[in-house]
């Protein structure tokens, strides 16, 4: 049930592992980042400041709806989706899991996580740029 949850944490450790690179991995429900939860505050603070990378899933497990990233503050870009009106707002469903993977000490390879993710993983809801054979 839990198949590309458990493909996505593959694809980061081979990708880790490779760059040598530092990853720590989160797991909560949207209902837990937004709805006033007794431990929301401690939720965010395990992500909200640090670069990383990303992941909404469907309750299962079983569908990436969406892959994102920021080098800085995860945290802000995640507010962004889930407060603001975005082409995700109606997407995203309060039992809905996000899986944060924390680049603490290496921010800057958030954007390469992010490219090698959406490239390697179906999504539902992210834009893939073609390239064009030569």
């Amino acid at each position: 049930m839990l198949e590309n949850l458990s493909l996505i944490i593959t694809e980061v450790a081979r990708f880790t592992n490779k760059h040598k690179i530092n990853a720590e991995f989160h797991l909560h429900y949207v209902h837990e980042l937004n709805e006033g939860q007794e431990n929301q505050s401690e939720c965010w603070a395990r992500f909200e400041r640090h670069g990383g990378v990303y992941c909404f899933f469907d309750p299962t497990g079983k569908n990436v709806k969406y892959i994102g990233m920021s080098e800085i503050s995860t945290g802000s870009r995640l507010h962004y989706w889930l407060y603001r009106k975005n082409k995700l707002t109606e997407k995203i469903d309060r039992e809905d899991i996000i899986l944060h993977i924390v680049l603490e000490k290496e921010p800057y390879m958030a954007s390469a996580l992010e490219t090698y993710l959406v490239q390697n993983i179906p999504t539902l809801h992210n834009v893939r740029k073609i390239e064009k054979a030569a």
